[in-house]
């Protein structure tokens, strides 16, 4: 198999190109470092999969939002508890649980 590097702004575009997804640049952004980092603590490269990021991954704009999603979610704290979780300055990125 041939691998290439992929750079963050061929990340971004591939996210942002994505149809059926709705990814704000920064939440394209917080995704690449998490799969960079990923990639680097588990030492294997990684295959970006927009389709399997889009099923892995959720986002909301606030705490409110969540709250409405989840009943049993009052917090970032709890979500943590749950599941994975970037925050970006105006949205909440998760991994779907």
């Amino acid at each position: 198999m041939i691998i290439e590097p992929i750079h963050e702004n061929h990340f971004i575009d591939v996210l942002m190109s994505d149809p059926y997804a709705k990814w704000s640049y920064e939440e394209c952004q917080a995704l690449f470092a998490y799969y960079d980092d990923l990639s680097e603590d588990i030492g294997k490269d990684i295959t970006l999969d927009r389709v399997e990021i889009r099923s892995l991954w959720d986002s909301v704009k606030d705490l409110k939002e969540l709250r409405e999603r989840y009943s049993d979610i009052e917090s970032l704290d709890d979500l943590r508890e749950k599941t994975t979780v970037y925050q970006t300055p105006n949205s909440i990125l998760y991994i779907t649980f």
